[in-house]
């Protein structure tokens, strides 16, 4: 049953937490560990899928030496448009655990497009809760991979910010769009454990996702994102450049001078 599934979960995860900084990823144990969540995330059951999402969680936590991140990222990305808001939770608190210690992993192919993916999903998640999470994320990210995405991230922030407004609660702020998303949040159904046992989920308004018009609060966050990576940049001690002409016409200089060799 789901519950048994569950609970087998949770048994397997426990296990994790005592034995992880022992593991090795050509363990005996870790391979049972990881056959047996293997049966748990092609689970229909939300909450069994639950527990596989937080085995990745622990072994982030206790075991990051088992851990490559462009693995993980598929499935978690794939839980990032659930229905179900603890399933998408979990997914982007699990992302950012695995950015921290395994942040060269998410520029492989598997992490392309990840950051917009986050942007549209900030733009229309109306869990306060989980809204801060995806913040987190996205500034961890600005963190680690910023440095050496700088292009990417700027070009990424900038048409977020003059994209053009063409749909409620996207214009500025002012009283009928702070209504707007009042009312988008008052509309929001709690997500909880029914009677049977089964998650219920928050209900979700159609939106076409080929076109993409950010809220004002997502344009004013990406401003802030700007300001973060200026920030990490300007303290990276490897590419001083970024803030000095002086060295910056030093190095185009002797660029210069080795092409003309």
């Amino acid at each position: 049953t789901s519950s048994g599934y569950q609970s087998i979960g949770r048994v397997v995860n426990a296990c994790i937490s005592c034995i992880g900084p022992e593991l090795r990823p050509d363990s005996p144990s870790f391979r049972i560990c990881c056959a047996v969540v293997s049966e748990l995330q092609d689970n229909v059951n939300p909450l069994v899928q639950l527990e596989g999402i937080h085995f990745k969680q622990m072994l982030s936590l206790f075991a990051p030496q088992t851990v490559q991140a462009n693995e993980c990222l598929p499935f978690l990305r794939n839980h990032l448009q659930s229905r179900f808001s603890s399933l998408r939770s979990a997914s982007v608190i699990c992302l950012r655990q695995l950015i921290q210690i395994d942040s060269d992993s998410i520029q492989t192919e598997e992490g392309e497009g990840l950051e917009e993916q986050l942007l549209r999903m900030l733009d229309r998640e109306r869990d306060v809760d989980l809204r801060n999470e995806l913040q987190l994320l996205l500034f961890s990210m600005i963190e680690y991979l910023g440095p050496s995405r700088v292009p990417q991230y700027l070009d990424l922030f900038r048409t977020i910010i003059a994209s053009s407004t063409s749909r409620r609660g996207a214009s500025a702020p002012g009283k009928d769009s702070a209504q707007n998303d009042n009312m988008e949040e008052d509309d929001e159904e709690e997500e909880g454990i029914d009677a049977s046992g089964q998650l219920t989920q928050v209900s979700e308004v159609e939106e076409d996702d080929s076109v993409f018009v950010p809220r004002w609060r997502t344009r004013v966050f990406c401003m802030e994102c700007i300001g973060n990576l200026i920030d990490v940049v300007g303290n990276e001690k490897s590419t001083p450049a970024h803030f000095d002409m002086v060295l910056v016409n030093q190095i185009a200089a002797k660029e210069k001078k080795e092409e003309d060799w």
